[in-house]
Formats: structure tokens, sequence, C-alpha cells
């Protein structure tokens, strides 16, 4: 997979580019090595970004069931790392059309840890985000951010 980043310091942020998707972060990110996931950080932030690339129509057509499963997995593994201490919201289904955004958020006493997690359906491909930030840092900004960040995913048009 070829993911493009540029790191544009006049408007501090971070464009994302890959076949299936674009994005633009705001602020100035690092793109770290993963084996399963673009990987990026800032400051006490970590973003890692999924792709699940949809390739035949049946495929495309049940999207929003997929992208429903896929979050529904990731808020049910949460509660099991955190041993079932997890404070976590219902899952907030979002918009019309076929961009339609899946996602939860909440803190993890056990591992110390403020997420939020979403799934973006796009034409060819969902794509999952998962912000984590610590929570000794500052919660002042977290959710807007998440929220910015999933507001950016888009077509790669």
């Amino acid at each position: 997979m070829i993911v493009a980043v540029l790191l544009s310091a006049a408007l501090a942020t971070t464009t994302v580019t890959a076949p299936s998707f674009k994005a633009v972060l705001p602020g100035a990110w690092q793109v770290r090595s993963t084996h399963d996931a673009l990987l990026y950080t800032r400051e006490d932030d970590e973003l890692y970004i999924s792709i699940v690339n949809l390739t035949s129509a049946e495929e495309k057509e049940r999207r929003d069931l997929t992208a429903f499963r896929i979050v529904d997995m990731r808020r049910k593994l949460v509660g099991d790392l955190s041993r079932g201490r997890a404070t976590v919201t219902p899952i907030t289904k979002e918009g019309d059309g076929p961009r339609k955004v899946m996602w939860f958020s909440g803190e993890d006493p056990q591992n110390g840890k403020r997420f939020y997690v979403s799934a973006v359906c796009l034409s060819d491909a969902i794509i999952v985000t998962a912000l984590y930030r610590p929570l000794t840092a500052p919660p002042a900004g977290f959710e807007e951010l998440a929220r910015d960040i999933v507001r950016s995913v888009q077509e790669p048009r």
C-alpha cells in the first residue's frame, strides 16, 4: 500500500493520502512504523488508521453493516482489555448517503488511556481510526481533535 504524508508547516496540518482515502490531520504528526495499521503520533496522542478495502459489489452494499461490526468488535475488545473497567459510550451512527460514520469513545483506567474509535464508510473502503491519549495528559480538546480527524477522512478523488 502506498501512503503519502505531507507536512504543511504554514497551515500546521499533516496530509495523509492513500489509494482508498485522504485525510488532513490538524497539527504536525510523525509517522511511526507498525505492521497492521498506519500510526501517527503527536505529543501525547497516538492515531491508528486501518483500511478495509471493499472490492465486490456485495461488500460495498453491506459496508454499513461491516463498519458497525468492526466498531462493535473494537468496543468489546476495549472492555475485555480493561477487564470491564472502561467507561464506554454507546455506538453512534452519523451521516447520510454513502459516507457514514460509526463511533464510540471513553476512558480506560486499567490501561491509562482516553480513546475515540470510528469507522468511516467511503465508496471503496472503510477507514477505521483510533485516537488515544494518556489519562495523565490534559483532556482538553481531545474529542474535538478526534472529530476533526474523522471529518477530514474523504474519498481520494
